[in-house]
Protein backbone atom coordinates (compact mmCIF):
# COMPACT_ATOMS: atom_id res chain seq x y z
CA UNK A 1 0.00 0.00 0.00
CA UNK A 2 1.34 3.08 -0.91
CA UNK A 3 -0.24 6.91 0.14
CA UNK A 4 -3.34 5.90 2.04
CA UNK A 5 -5.16 7.92 3.96
CA UNK A 6 -5.43 6.89 7.80
CA UNK A 7 -7.42 9.56 9.82
CA UNK A 8 -4.99 12.22 10.79
CA UNK A 9 -1.90 10.52 9.30
CA UNK A 10 -0.04 9.61 6.29
CA UNK A 11 0.59 5.91 5.74
CA UNK A 12 3.17 4.56 3.37
CA UNK A 13 3.60 0.70 3.74
CA UNK A 14 6.32 -1.31 2.09
CA UNK A 15 5.47 -5.64 2.26
CA UNK A 16 6.58 -8.04 0.13
CA UNK A 17 3.94 -9.57 -2.29
CA UNK A 18 1.18 -12.00 -0.76
CA UNK A 19 2.96 -14.98 -2.62
CA UNK A 20 6.31 -14.44 -1.77
CA UNK A 21 5.47 -13.88 2.10
CA UNK A 22 3.49 -17.41 1.88
CA UNK A 23 6.49 -18.66 0.17
CA UNK A 24 8.45 -17.80 3.26
CA UNK A 25 10.97 -15.99 1.11
CA UNK A 26 9.37 -12.40 2.62
CA UNK A 27 9.52 -11.90 6.52
CA UNK A 28 10.03 -8.04 6.56
CA UNK A 29 8.19 -5.13 6.39
CA UNK A 30 8.43 -1.27 6.61
CA UNK A 31 5.33 0.84 7.85
CA UNK A 32 5.67 4.80 7.91
CA UNK A 33 3.77 7.19 9.30
CA UNK A 34 3.52 11.11 8.28
CA UNK A 35 1.75 13.32 10.29
CA UNK A 36 0.12 16.11 9.58
CA UNK A 37 2.40 18.23 11.47
CA UNK A 38 5.00 16.74 8.81
CA UNK A 39 6.77 14.42 11.29
CA UNK A 40 7.42 10.58 10.27
CA UNK A 41 7.29 8.18 12.65
CA UNK A 42 8.26 4.76 10.66
CA UNK A 43 8.86 0.80 11.96
CA UNK A 44 10.50 -1.81 10.66
CA UNK A 45 9.71 -5.21 11.52
CA UNK A 46 13.02 -7.61 9.66
CA UNK A 47 11.19 -10.88 10.96
CA UNK A 48 7.31 -10.85 11.96
CA UNK A 49 6.33 -12.82 14.96
CA UNK A 50 5.79 -16.22 14.04
CA UNK A 51 8.47 -16.66 11.37
CA UNK A 52 11.29 -19.71 12.33
CA UNK A 53 13.26 -16.34 12.74
CA UNK A 54 11.18 -15.17 14.97
CA UNK A 55 8.83 -17.64 16.64
CA UNK A 56 6.73 -17.05 18.51
CA UNK A 57 6.08 -18.39 22.50
CA UNK A 58 4.05 -20.94 23.74
CA UNK A 59 1.81 -18.33 25.65
CA UNK A 60 2.15 -16.32 22.45
CA UNK A 61 0.59 -19.15 20.35
CA UNK A 62 -1.93 -19.74 23.17
CA UNK A 63 -3.65 -16.52 22.93
CA UNK A 64 -3.80 -16.52 19.42
CA UNK A 65 -5.34 -19.20 19.33
CA UNK A 66 -7.82 -17.70 22.34
CA UNK A 67 -8.38 -14.46 20.02
CA UNK A 68 -9.02 -16.62 16.74
CA UNK A 69 -11.55 -19.84 18.62
CA UNK A 70 -13.28 -18.71 21.16
CA UNK A 71 -15.69 -16.29 19.02
CA UNK A 72 -16.38 -19.58 17.48
CA UNK A 73 -16.33 -22.36 20.41
CA UNK A 74 -16.64 -20.25 23.30
CA UNK A 75 -14.49 -20.36 25.99
CA UNK A 76 -14.51 -23.30 27.69
CA UNK A 77 -14.12 -26.03 24.79
CA UNK A 78 -11.06 -23.56 23.67
CA UNK A 79 -9.23 -23.65 26.83
CA UNK A 80 -10.02 -27.71 26.66
CA UNK A 81 -8.55 -27.41 23.27
CA UNK A 82 -5.45 -25.66 23.99
CA UNK A 83 -4.83 -28.00 27.12
CA UNK A 84 -5.00 -30.91 24.93
CA UNK A 85 -3.28 -29.79 22.12
CA UNK A 86 -0.55 -28.56 24.32
CA UNK A 87 0.12 -31.93 25.91
CA UNK A 88 -0.41 -34.08 22.58
CA UNK A 89 2.38 -36.22 23.85
CA UNK A 90 -0.07 -37.72 26.21
CA UNK A 91 -3.37 -37.99 24.06
CA UNK A 92 -4.23 -41.07 23.34
CA UNK A 93 -6.03 -41.33 20.42
CA UNK A 94 -6.42 -37.89 17.95
CA UNK A 95 -9.78 -38.29 17.84
CA UNK A 96 -10.19 -36.59 21.13
CA UNK A 97 -9.93 -33.32 20.34
CA UNK A 98 -12.81 -33.95 17.64
CA UNK A 99 -15.58 -33.01 19.58
CA UNK A 100 -13.81 -29.87 20.84
CA UNK A 101 -13.30 -28.89 17.49
CA UNK A 102 -16.30 -29.71 15.83
CA UNK A 103 -18.60 -28.12 18.69
CA UNK A 104 -20.26 -31.81 19.16
CA UNK A 105 -20.02 -33.84 22.42
CA UNK A 106 -19.52 -37.47 21.63
CA UNK A 107 -20.29 -39.67 24.26
CA UNK A 108 -18.44 -42.61 22.53
CA UNK A 109 -14.90 -42.98 23.29
CA UNK A 110 -12.34 -42.60 20.49
CA UNK A 111 -11.68 -46.03 19.43
CA UNK A 112 -8.10 -47.21 18.25
CA UNK A 113 -7.18 -48.29 14.65
CA UNK A 114 -8.99 -51.81 13.07
CA UNK A 115 -6.63 -54.49 13.27
CA UNK A 116 -7.54 -57.75 11.23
Amino acid sequence: MRGGKAGCTWLSCSICSHAKWWAGRCTSSRVEVTLKDGHTVSHFTRHAPGTKENPLTTEEVNAKARSLMVPVLGAGPTEEVIRRVNALEAVKNVRELRPFLTGRKSSRKAKGPKTR
